[in-house]
């Protein structure tokens, strides 16, 4: 009667300064820390003439900056879009006369942390680094606010135009606001980008054509509009 070989399991090593023995890899975790940090989505810019209406739509449009803290130390991760960005969801906001002001909605984070995973059990590093990231998952659709800013011109008028009735922009441009937020202690940026659900109306005043002007040729196009003073 033939031998029966007993299957030996192999022993996990742990070699000096790993993160992790030799059974697992490292792995970002879920937490159960979140915070809510208001991010700006809108430019404002109206005058004497005209007020605007603007919808802004939870759904894929806003990219986020993702915060690291590696072991004390802040990096920004560069912008990505939210986890589980809902879709359908509107905000509008009717900016009236005489406005400088930027739209912010709030977004929620969720942290996750480095550990060791192996199979699927989670274990803290060997090394006693924490390494955590913080990612934008959701915005939260009762939570925006409209804020508003002494004026200041600061880019002219490169091209002008007349608006003399209300008038919808769909733009298919996309805006990044640069270091205007931070989440964990990391200045982080975000990108809006601008589609047929996230519209700027403009609404001249009765009997008014309001003068524009755009960043681009084209009201549609451009970057930034706003009514020229």
């Amino acid at each position: 009667m033939a031998a029966t070989a007993n299957a030996v399991a192999t022993p996990s090593v742990v070699w000096p300064g790993a993160a992790c023995d030799s059974s697992a890899h490292l792995a970002y975790r879920k937490t159960s820390n979140h915070k809510t940090v208001m991010v700006p989505v809108h430019s404002i810019e109206t005058g004497f003439k005209s007020r605007h209406l603007y919808t802004y739509h939870t759904a894929k449009k806003t990219k986020l900056g993702v915060a690291f803290n590696l072991n004390g130390k802040p990096v920004d991760g560069g912008l990505r879009y939210g986890t589980s960005a809902t879709s359908g969801q509107a905000i509008s906001w009717t900016a009236p006369n005489d406005l400088l002001a930027t739209e912010h909605v709030g977004w929620d984070w969720v942290q996750y942390k480095q550990m060791c995973l192996s199979g699927v059990s989670y274990s803290n590093r060997l090394d006693g680094v924490v390494n955590v990231k913080w990612v934008a998952t959701d915005a939260e659709g009762s939570s925006s606010t409209i804020r508003q800013y002494p004026f200041v011109d600061e880019w002219g008028c490169p091209h002008s135009h007349n608006v003399g009735t209300k008038t919808s922009y769909a733009s298919s441009s996309t805006v990044t606001y640069s270091n205007w937020f931070s989440i964990a202690g990391v200045r982080v940026d975000d990108s809006q980008a601008q589609s047929t659900d996230t519209k700027t109306t403009i609404i001249p005043d009765p009997g008014i054509s309001a003068p524009y002007c755009s960043s681009g040729t084209y009201m549609a196009s451009s970057a930034r509009i706003k009514e020229k003073r």
